[in-house]
């Protein structure tokens, strides 16, 4: 019975180790739950940021085909083809922008060059 005591005792010490450990494990798990839900908080921010950049550069462009009309009617004099180039350039850095909005480096396409004239 002494041998029985101490399988018995044994068996009791590895329980309560194994008890601590899945308790560690639990904590463990339940920081990790907590990180990733951080995470996946922050992943919701941008994405809404990066729809709201979205919208703000079509609204942009939109804005920007209206450029080039206005200044062509109302100017008649030589400065007004400065003001049409500068009005064709900002467009087409917009467009870039938003070529890389809409495709991402990394993804299916995309300008690398959104400053380059």
């Amino acid at each position: 019975t002494s041998e029985a005591m101490d399988v018995g005792a044994a068996a009791i010490s590895r329980s309560e180790q194994l008890e601590r450990m899945l308790g560690d494990m639990n904590l463990h798990e339940d920081k990790d739950t907590a990180e990733l839900s951080q995470l996946y908080e922050v992943v919701d921010r941008l994405r809404t940021a990066a729809k709201d950049a979205q919208a703000l550069v079509d609204k942009a462009m939109a804005t920007s085909h209206t450029f080039f009309p206005l200044i062509e009617s109302a100017y008649s004099c030589a400065g007004a083809d400065k003001a049409l180039q500068m009005a064709h350039r900002l467009h087409l850095k917009i467009g870039r922008i938003k070529d890389a909005i809409g495709n991402p480096p990394g993804g299916t396409g995309g300008h690398h060059g959104i400053g380059e004239d």
